[in-house]
């Protein structure tokens, strides 16, 4: 005998006589009085699904910021402020050493991604400097080398190759787009993840926000925004713009972004190690038993994207 919620089922040849419409030999049929309806090679309860019916809720997917948190880029952030304290020094007289000093104790902070401007603000410079700094540091990445034997650091590509068996899993390269690209390239990224989603300057001459990078992830990899976790190490350049995209956020801690002023933005979560990603976003958003698990189809090669 066959069981369903509710009470048992009788599986056999039910005789027409006994049931009014003529039923085919393979009908499951429940006795009358239990809230039952027969039909055709099926049996459902009267306002309950098709015995058989699945619910699938939507995918899930966690989307990483790239710098500084898969891989740490402190020596690219370095010598980008270095040409910008050779600028000063050479067209406003500033002293060079006094300038960088400045610049990196911005970066090491809650400041951090705000370096020139904290610099514009403590040398008394006009509002115009930012931008011709911002024009500075781009030349300068673009003349960077990025060697072709990257590596992600170990504990970045454990969690990558963990989360890939459950998530849908995206790469926000924000910064010079030109040389994200050399370095998602070196990284071979493409193979680790099912999409990568650069920045670059929109029509209106502004930049794209974060919040609009981490929408475009979540877009492209087909997730609704309360089913995706951002994973970063800023929070006011990164996870506050993911948050207000509707995202669940994780702040990776390292060490030297903790800053002593208290933050603007408290994440859902935070680690100290990427090591515990995958744990975290699992109880940050669960996954259903009823969802198979995600998994990765032909490596993306070419749905890169720009948002």
């Amino acid at each position: 005998m066959n069981h369903f919620v509710g009470g048992p089922l009788v599986d056999r040849i039910a005789p027409s006589t006994d049931f009014g419409p003529k039923i085919g030999p393979r009908s499951i049929v429940r006795p009358r009085g239990r809230g039952a309806q027969v039909s055709e090679g099926r049996f459902r309860r009267v306002g309950a699904p098709l015995v058989g019916t699945i619910s699938r809720p939507e995918p899930r997917a966690i989307v990483f910021n790239l710098d500084d948190t898969l891989y740490p880029v402190d020596s690219v952030v370095v010598s980008g402020l270095t040409a910008c304290a050779d600028h000063l020094d050479q067209f406003w007289g500033i002293d060079r050493d006094e300038a960088l000093s400045v610049l990196l104790d911005a970066s090491r902070g809650e400041t951090r991604g705000r370096e020139l401007q904290v610099c514009a603000v403590r040398f008394r410079l006009p509002d115009d400097v930012v931008s011709t700094l911002i024009g500075v540091m781009r030349a300068h990445h673009r003349a960077v080398h990025v060697p072709a034997d990257m590596r992600l650091p170990g504990v970045s590509r454990w969690a990558l190759a963990r989360l890939r068996a459950g998530w849908r899993v995206a790469v926000v390269a924000d910064g010079p787009p030109d040389l994200q690209l050399r370095k998602v390239q070196a990284l071979r990224l493409r193979s680790l993840v099912d999409a990568v989603v650069y920045s670059r300057p929109l029509r209106s001459g502004g930049e794209a926000s974060s919040r609009d990078l981490f929408l475009e992830a979540a877009c492209r990899l087909g997730v609704a925004m309360d089913r995706a976790v951002a994973v970063a190490d800023d929070r006011r350049c990164d996870l506050f713009g993911a948050a207000c995209a509707g995202m669940q956020t994780i702040h990776y801690r390292r060490g030297s972004r903790v800053g002593a002023r208290p933050p603007i933005f408290v994440a859902d979560a935070s680690v100290h190690s990427l090591g515990d990603v995958p744990a975290i976003a699992d109880r940050l958003v669960p996954l259903d038993p009823a969802v198979p698990r995600h998994r990765p189809g032909p490596s993306l090669e070419d749905a890169d994207v720009v948002a």
